[in-house]
């Protein structure tokens, strides 16, 4: 079987799951099994991502009352601001302009494929789990009110997520298409929204070099991590192990926090 390509529009990416798992999937199905993988409610990125026109513009804007005060700003950071108040307008009140964004996709959440699943298009305005963007910050489309709307034609899963997830629906019992299925006392066949994708799977599908500085330390050590602490270490636990090892530098525990806070958003760690 051929691999998928490096971006694949839903329909494209439902037709090679279907010959790459002999189930009958389309765009709908596809969409309905990754909101099945995730939860209601949870903010955290899937693996539907809509792509985003090139004329559309963005800006990374936080609540003022958010930013840590210890920071202080720049001269640099100050004529950021101006730049992007020049270009794009003002903001509502207690929001600040941060940098100019520049994503290529919008990665979807749980709540949002609902509502594409549903309608048909889902209007995008505020942009969630795009990468580089600290907790407090929130990259929007400008000027202020912009927005586009995303269908299942324009939004799509890349290469590695969709040969995951291929993966997974390979290795279950779910007849193929040109099988009958086998069902004992009238029972429901297992779907393939059943299987479940978990953190450990997630971080066995990186590739730790696309990461640098604290939370690659942590993807390297988090065996260990686990060992010592469970699933579910906090921050200081995290930063004590961390911190054993100088010869990388030294490690702050805010660092640490932002790294774990992060990989919990994208479903990497519980």
């Amino acid at each position: 079987m051929n691999e998928p390509l490096f971006w694949n529009p839903l329909p494209d990416a439902a037709a090679w799951l279907t010959a790459q798992t002999g189930r009958a999937i389309d765009s709908r199905t596809l969409i309905d099994l990754v909101i099945k993988m995730g939860k209601q409610g949870d903010p955290a990125p899937t693996i539907i991502k809509a792509l985003l026109p090139r004329e559309l513009r963005f800006a990374t804007t936080a609540m003022s009352a958010l930013l840590d005060k210890s920071e202080g700003e720049s001269d640099v950071q100050s004529l950021i601001r101006q730049s992007l108040l020049t270009q794009f307008g003002p903001l509502p009140a207690g929001m600040i302009y941060m940098s100019e964004a520049h994503p290529s996709v919008a990665p979807l959440a749980v709540s949002e494929l609902i509502e594409l699943l549903l309608y048909g298009q889902k209007t995008l305005a505020g942009l969630n789990g795009v990468e580089k963007v600290r907790k407090y910050e929130m990259v929007w489309m400008m000027p202020w009110g912009t927005s586009h709307c995303a269908t299942f034609e324009t939004c799509g899963i890349n290469r590695s997520d969709l040969a995951e997830l291929g993966a997974k629906l390979s290795t279950t019992t779910q007849p193929r298409i040109d099988e009958s299925p086998s069902v004992p006392n009238g029972a429901p066949a297992e779907s393939p929204c059943d299987i479940e994708i978990t953190p450990a799977d997630r971080r066995n599908a990186l590739d730790v070099t696309d990461y640098r500085g604290v939370p690659r330390r942590i993807l390297e050590k988090w065996g260990d991590i686990e060992k010592l602490h469970g699933s579910r270490p906090d921050g200081r636990q995290v930063w004590r192990l961390l911190s054993r090892d100088q010869t990388e530098g030294k490690v702050t525990l805010k660092s640490v926090q932002n790294a774990l806070s992060q990989f919990r958003a994208k479903g990497l760690i519980h």
